[in-house]
């Protein structure tokens, strides 16, 4: 087989992003909030007192990434083994991640989907089971770059080309 060592991360870069939405939360709810109930007549507290509709505009911001998720992807391949990992960062504690580790002979073909109104993508891979059934399982990649999609699509393209 050919010498195929591929890896990608976006660990880093959605770390930062979760981090910069937890300090978001903290600086528009929760801070204001603990001021509200604790320090009202305070000059920040009768100040955000008079101003709520601060919180009305940001809650649905902070909804919509908890909702659609930042995901952290690991992808590893070698001469023999796609090794594949998503999970979303903030909730993966409580439901199990995306996982899969497969020989390159089962690889029968794989597709991007971009997600409306969101930073995530989708890659879609296509399965040949041990007994001959098609099988599809997908993966949710955040902040993926043109460039990394298009990397990680030669080294698939690579795989299925050999497997014809």
């Amino acid at each position: 087989m050919h010498k195929i060592n591929f890896q990608s991360s976006n660990m880093d870069r959605a770390i930062i992003m979760t981090m910069l939405i937890v300090a978001f939360t903290l600086v528009t709810v929760i801070i204001p909030f603990l001021l509200v109930n604790y320090m009202p007549r305070s000059l920040v507290g009768n100040y955000l007192l008079t101003n709520v509709n601060f919180i009305f505009f940001t809650s649905p911001l902070l909804f919509y990434f908890l909702y659609t998720g930042i995901y952290i992807y690991k992808i590893k391949i070698d001469p023999y083994v796609i090794n594949i990992t998503s999970y979303h960062a903030i909730t993966s504690m409580f439901h199990n991640s995306d996982y899969i580790d497969i020989s390159h002979l089962m690889l029968q073909e794989y597709r991007f989907f971009n997600r409306s109104y969101t930073i995530n993508r989708t890659l879609m891979l296509k399965l040949k089971t041990d007994n001959g059934k098609i099988v599809s399982k997908r993966f949710t990649f955040s902040l993926l770059s043109k460039k990394e999609r298009n990397r990680i699509s030669k080294v698939l393209n690579q795989i299925i080309e050999h497997n014809s």
